[in-house]
C-alpha cells in the first residue's frame, strides 16, 4: 500500500514546539509521508531544522501589525493559499493543534477541497480569551480528535461529535518537556541569581479592559525576582502594547532578559527557571510536566483543569501573594509530587498511529449524534 498522505498546519510558535513530536514521530512511521505548512502569521517563528523530516510550503505572508482587520486580511490570504496547496497536493489527512485563529482559514479551506481533519486539543476550554469560540468551530470542521484530557474528549462527543471519532491521547506538547534537560540559564541571563521566572503574558481577548492593570501588577510583582526571563506576547490584538511595555521594563534593570521566541529550546528554559508567570496554556498544560510552580494570571485560562502546582491570580491584586506562595517550600513540594492531567508525555506515537490507521473511507461521512437535553442553568 502506498503510503497516506499528511499535511501539518503551523501558524505561530503556540501550536509549532508542541506539534513537533508529532511530526517527528510521523516521520518516523513508513506509513505515512509528511508535509509542513507553514504560515508566516508570526514572524519569529523558525521552522528550518524542521525541513529534515517534511517538505516545507509558506502560505499567507508575514503580518504587518496585530489589528483585527489586518488579522483578517491574513487569515484570507492563509486560506488562499492552503486551498491551493490542498488542490494540487490531495493530502490524505490534515492535522490541525489548538485554537489559533488561523486555524479556521485552514479548516474552511480543507472542508471546500473534501480533506478529512485531524484535530488535536479540540474540547479545552479557555473562557478568557476569543480562543475558546475558535476551538470549538474547529472541532465541528474536523473528522478526527486527539485530546489531552478525557475531560474534554467528552465534550465533544456532547457537541454531537460521533465517540468513535474521539480519543484521548494526552497533549503532545508534554512528550518535548519530558524529555528536555535542563539549560545553562546564564547563557540567557548573563549573571543568574535565583529564583528566575520565566514570564509569558498573552492578550487577554476576551477580557481586554484587563490588560492595563494586570500588567501593571505583574511587573510591580516581578520587582522582587532577581534573574526574569521574558518572552514576546502571541500575535493577537493588544501584543504590540504589552511587547513595548515589556521590552522597556526588561531594559531597565540589569538580570532581565526579552526573547522574542525561545522556540525548541523552551522545554529546556521549563526545566531550569524556578517560577513560570504569566497567562499562557503552556502554564497549565506543560509546566506541571517539569515540575516548576506557576503563577497563572486572570480569566484567560479559566476552565481548563489544573495540576495542582498550578496557584491562580484571578486579579490582579492577587498576583504578588501568589507569587510569594508559588516561591515558598511548601509549595513547591507540592508541585514536585503533582500529576499532570494532560497525560504522560507519549503522546506523539500515540497520534501517528491513530493518523496511520484511521478509516479514510469514513471520516468525511460525519453524521449528528444527539445528546440528552440539560436544562441552562
Amino acid at each position: 500500500m502506498n503510503p497516506r498522505k499528511v499535511a501539518c498546519f503551523v501558524g505561530t510558535r503556540a501550536d509549532l514546539w508542541p506539534m513537533r513530536p508529532v511530526i517527528e514521530s510521523m516521520h518516523d512511521d513508513p506509513r505515512l509521508v509528511v508535509s509542513l505548512l507553514v504560515s508566516r502569521a508570526d514572524e519569529r517563528i523558525d521552522v528550518a531544522d524542521l525541513s529534515s523530516l517534511a517538505p516545507l510550503v509558506s502560505v499567507g505572508d508575514a503580518r504587518a501589525s496585530v489589528e483585527p482587520a489586518e488579522l483578517a486580511r491574513v487569515d484570507g490570504l492563509i486560506a488562499r493559499d492552503v486551498a491551493r496547496w490542498l488542490e494540487r497536493a490531495k493530502p490524505d489527512l490534515l492535522v490541525l493543534l489548538g485554537d489559533r485563529h488561523e486555524l479556521l482559514a485552514v479548516a474552511l479551506a480543507a472542508t471546500l477541497a473534501r480533506v478529512p481533519i485531524v484535530h488535536l486539543h479540540g474540547g479545552d476550554i479557555t473562557e478568557g480569551a476569543f480562543d475558546d469560540s475558535i476551538r470549538h468551530a474547529v472541532t465541528k470542521l474536523s473528522h478526527l480528535h486527539c485530546t489531552g484530557t478525557a475531560d474534554s474528549a467528552e465534550r465533544i462527543i456532547g457537541m454531537g461529535e460521533e465517540p468513535w471519532r474521539v480519543q484521548v491521547t494526552g497533549a503532545p506538547g508534554l512528550d518535548a518537556v519530558q524529555r528536555a534537560v535542563p539549560v545553562d540559564l546564564a547563557t540567557l541571563l548573563g549573571c543568574v541569581r535565583h529564583p528566575v521566572a520565566l514570564v509569558t503574558y498573552h492578550p487577554p481577548t476576551a477580557t481586554p479592559e484587563r490588560l492595563q492593570d494586570e500588567l501593571a501588577a505583574l511587573l510591580a510583582a516581578l520587582e522582587t525576582i532577581p534573574s526574569v526571563i521574558v518572552t514576546a506576547p502571541g500575535p493577537d490584538p493588544g501584543a504590540d502594547e504589552i511587547r513595548s511595555r515589556l521590552e522597556a521594563w526588561v531594559a531597565a534593570v540589569p538580570g532581565r532578559v526579552f526573547v522574542a521566541n525561545l522556540g525548541e529550546g523552551y522545554p529546556g528554559v521549563l526545566r531550569s527557571v524556578d517560577v513560570v508567570v504569566g497567562n499562557s496554556s503552556s502554564g497549565i498544560v506543560e509546566a506541571p510536566s517539569a515540575r516548576v510552580p506557576v503563577v497563572n494570571i486572570g480569566a484567560r485560562q479559566n476552565g481548563r483543569p489544573r495540576a495542582d502546582g498550578v496557584l491562580d491570580a484571578p486579579t490582579a491584586s492577587k498576583i504578588d501573594g501568589a507569587l510569594r506562595r508559588a516561591l515558598s517550600d511548601d509549595h513547591r513540594e507540592r508541585t514536585r509530587a503533582a500529576v499532570n492531567p494532560y497525560g504522560d508525555g507519549a503522546s506523539g506515537k500515540r497520534i501517528a498511529e491513530l493518523v496511520a490507521t484511521a478509516p479514510l473511507d469514513r471520516l468525511l461521512l460525519k453524521r449528528y449524534v444527539d445528546v440528552e437535553h440539560r436544562a441552562v442553568r
